[in-house]
């Protein structure tokens, strides 16, 4: 089954890969995007000669994330640029990168693809028999801190329950920051507080489900899922999708086909909620009469930026010549310290690399939106070289976490290491700070909470 699997994505990936290359090649494009027929050339050549079943491990799920990102980026994106005439400044930014940036991002985006699947090629298949998904039990210090989660919640709960709910519209008003001086404190507890609320939610039909395998157990999982997806409703779409796909991957290891209809469901409630996020967030390119193509069209436009395509890649490279006697070593201890709760505080903010990006896309007065691609970040502190190292550690990491993920039985650990195998893998798309403060400000403390909680068990 797992070989027909992999048989069946390979296939996909050659004839996108094909149909990527032969529209470079003879639909009509913008002189200064001629060279990226090479993008989807490198894509094809490093999934016939690095990809073999050998060595892929259909069962981690890192490795077909990571794999199925890569299809997305260096072949969707490019046959979507065409289809839309996507070659100018794009929707979220007016900056158009010239040819001579535009080469250099062709060349950087060829040194991911080979970062991504010489790890591929290298990778040896580790014989791990995947554990069936158990419950975890509850100790006083996870009762301790939902007892502290909910007085927070209680007390900030307008930081803690969205304006509306799943579908927002222009009066939604988004969660007020918080206003103390352990703000990241609090912003940890409660988004800490949210995710344990929601696995304790799906334990507690898992547990019913196991003495009778009844729908309605499903159904309650499914229930709390949409609660967690209620309170997340906010401007980010991500707080959304990365989740669901998470429980996603849950419910189909612990219903199995019994979660599919309520999959269904749940997807389509999740994507008429990223439509309604969508529309509040470019209400000055959609409106009601705003026909599904237009939808399709801004989606597709923003393809580059979400997933740093070629547009963003060259932005980045742009930054690095315009600011980069600015850009320092210290420039990278605040990409990192910046993003760490109550550090942050004590950093300067504005020597980020993410603010230089802004100030070449925007200007210097503009607030920072987007974020610089992974690949052009390691471009600016270690050139050509290294500039895939950020990429690499990312993978890697999501790699082994896709591992604990099989290895693990325990529903707590089994959820947040599958959370971050989708955070890390997203390095295609993400920055290093984005992940970074992810880390800090969920991975770390949900982890300390549940090893501290172990251990007390056990020394009861």
């Amino acid at each position: 089954m797992k070989k027909s699997k992999y048989n069946i994505l390979k296939t996909v990936q050659l004839i996108v890969a094909i149909i990527a290359i032969i529209m470079c090649g003879l639909c009509e494009i913008d002189y200064s995007y001629k060279n990226m027929i090479w993008v989807p050339v490198f894509f094809l050549l490093s999934i016939i000669l690095l990809k073999n079943k050998k060595n892929y491990d259909f069962s981690n799920v890192a490795i077909v994330t990571i794999d199925v990102l890569a299809t997305l980026k260096y072949c969707i994106i490019p046959i979507l640029m065409i289809i839309y005439d996507d070659f100018g400044s794009g929707v979220l930014t007016g900056h158009i990168p010239r040819k001579y940036y535009i080469d250099r991002a062709i060349i950087l985006q060829i040194i991911e693809i080979i970062t991504i699947y010489l790890i591929f090629f290298l990778y040896k298949k580790k014989s791990i028999e995947e554990t069936q998904v158990k419950v975890h039990k509850i100790g006083k210090v996870i009762i301790a801190f939902c007892i502290i989660g909910l007085l927070v919640a209680i007390i900030y709960w307008e930081n803690f329950i969205p304006s509306q709910f799943f579908i927002i519209n222009n009066d939604y008003i988004s969660n007020k920051s918080v206003e103390s001086d352990f703000d990241g404190a609090i912003s940890i507890i409660l988004n800490v507080f949210k995710i344990i609320l929601l696995i304790i939610g799906i334990q507690f039909f898992y547990k019913k489900y196991q003495k009778n395998n009844l729908m309605r157990y499903v159904i309650g999982a499914g229930v709390v899922l949409l609660v967690y997806i209620a309170l997340s409703t906010g401007m980010s779409r991500w707080a959304i999708v990365i989740p669901f796909l998470t429980c996603v991957f849950l419910f189909l290891k612990m219903f199995g086909e019994k979660a599919k209809l309520m999959i269904v469901v749940i997807v389509l409630i999740v994507v008429i909620s990223v439509i309604s996020i969508t529309f509040v967030k470019f209400n000055w390119l959609l409106d009601d009469k705003s026909s599904f193509n237009d939808l399709i069209r801004v989606y597709a436009m923003q393809m580059q930026e979400y997933f740093s395509g070629i547009r963003a890649t060259a932005q980045g490279i742009e930054t690095v010549d315009r600011y980069g006697d600015q850009i320092t070593y210290k420039t990278m201890f605040n990409d990192f310290a910046g993003s760490i709760p109550v550090v942050s505080h004590y950093i300067d903010q504005k020597d980020r690399i993410n603010i230089y990006y802004n100030y070449l896309l925007k200007g210097v007065n503009a607030t920072a939106t987007q974020i610089m691609p992974m690949i052009t970040i390691g471009f600016a502190y270690f050139n050509y070289p290294l500039c895939s190292i950020f990429i690499l550690i990312h993978l890697l990491i999501a790699i082994k976490l896709g591992e604990k993920v099989k290895k693990t039985d325990d529903i707590f650990k089994k959820y947040i290491y599958c959370l971050f195998v989708f955070w890390f893998s997203m390095c295609l798309g993400f920055n290093t700070q984005i992940i970074f403060g992810n880390v800090m400000a969920l991975f770390i403390p949900f982890m300390l909470l549940i090893k501290v909680d172990d251990v007390l068990l056990k020394k009861r």
